[in-house]
């Protein structure tokens, strides 16, 4: 499952975050942080007041939970891995968007995620990969 769409980013950054709860998305500590995650949301910091291309690819291999997800190859060559990190989704999905949107919804599995935040140019950049792997039943982080 590959999703891309279009989003006008605000305060420096775009979010994902679980539609059931958008408070608990990530919180920044200084602000300069390229991304942050929280318990069932990620912030990533990009170009303000822009066009922000956002792609939601759905990992099909299996991952170890601090491996990554993809291979090398699946990912543009212009693009650097920021970080990656376990977040929380409830039973109603996730949304995609900024902070002063209603985000993009995608139905996603209740549960925890592995997730990998991908970048054109970090901060400064106009296009954010998440790559999504839904982990097994019972995991706990």
């Amino acid at each position: 499952m590959e999703t891309v769409f279009t989003e006008f980013s605000s305060y420096n950054q775009i979010m994902l975050w679980d539609v059931e709860d958008r408070n608990s998305t990530a919180q920044w500590f200084t602000g300069n942080e390229m991304v942050v995650f929280g318990l069932k949301g990620i912030n990533v910091g990009v170009l303000n007041d822009s066009n922000i291309e956002i792609t939601i690819r759905r990992a099909e291999e299996p991952a170890g939970i601090l491996n990554k997800i993809v291979e090398k190859d699946q990912i543009p060559q212009t693009y650097q891995s920021l970080a990656s990190g376990v977040i929380h989704i409830g039973k109603h999905g996730i949304a995609i968007g900024a902070p002063t949107s209603d985000g993009n919804i995608i139905e996603w599995e209740e549960g925890m995620t592995l997730v990998e935040v991908w970048v054109e140019k970090p901060r400064d950049g106009t296009k954010v990969l998440f790559l999504l792997k839904p982990l097994p039943n019972g995991y706990e982080w």
